[in-house]
């Protein structure tokens, strides 16, 4: 695949695995997929986006999109989905590249509820959290995701791409009333929903 391709679905095949995970349906079958996927992915995916020919990192792509879509497939999307669906009603945009814009964001706003569930996919991903608290170390894997979106050319802000600040508002009460996510491990109003959306306007990450 072309490395805008690349990017978009790997970022899409996190997403799966993070949403099983972050599931109130969540549960040790799924989350042992989940977590195997976040770490193939944590892996590869800047190596398969870097080198198309690197046929290890693309087999262990997809390898990792395969089981990442069964722990999504046996829990369901959040809300890093409901904001994708939005996004693409107001621009044109690829399923992948709003799902790898929103998935910080959206781990960010489950943080306060899900520190250790959060702390797992930072292991996942690599990050050293022995010494940390479990919050610090959900922030580390939020970071990790922002870090692993941008690093592979998946835009960091809703200003960049041509969205309008004065659409937010509109783009939060659809994203609530059309998507909503009885799943997910925190109930989000539509004034949250909108503090999401400011913060991807502005690409920067702020934990509450």
């Amino acid at each position: 695949l072309p490395p805008k391709i690349t990017a978009s679905t790997g970022i899409d095949a996190l997403s799966h695995a993070i949403d099983g995970l972050m599931n109130k349906l969540a549960n040790p079958f799924y989350d042992s997929l989940a977590l195997s996927g976040i770490e193939l992915i944590g892996k590869y995916l800047r190596k398969a986006h870097s080198n198309g020919q690197d046929l290890e990192a693309r087999y262990h792509m997809a390898m990792g999109a395969t089981i990442s879509m069964i722990a999504m497939s046996g829990t369901g999307a959040l809300y890093s989905h409901s904001i994708t669906y939005t996004l693409a009603m107001f621009r044109p945009m690829a399923h992948g590249i709003g799902c790898g814009m929103s998935l910080a964001y959206t781990m960010a706003f489950n943080l306060p509820v899900i520190e250790n569930r959060l702390a797992l996919i930072a292991r996942a991903m690599g990050g050293r959290i022995e010494s940390l608290t479990a919050r610090e170390a959900g922030q580390n894997a939020v970071d990790a995701v922002y870090n692993l979106a941008r690093d592979v050319g998946i835009p960091v802000s809703l200003k960049e791409i041509g969205f309008k600040h004065e659409e937010l508002p509109k783009m939060a009460e659809v994203c609530i009333t059309r998507y909503p996510r009885a799943n997910n491990p925190r109930p989000m109003s539509k004034d949250e929903c909108l503090n999401i959306f400011e913060s991807m306007w502005e690409g920067k990450i702020r934990y509450i």
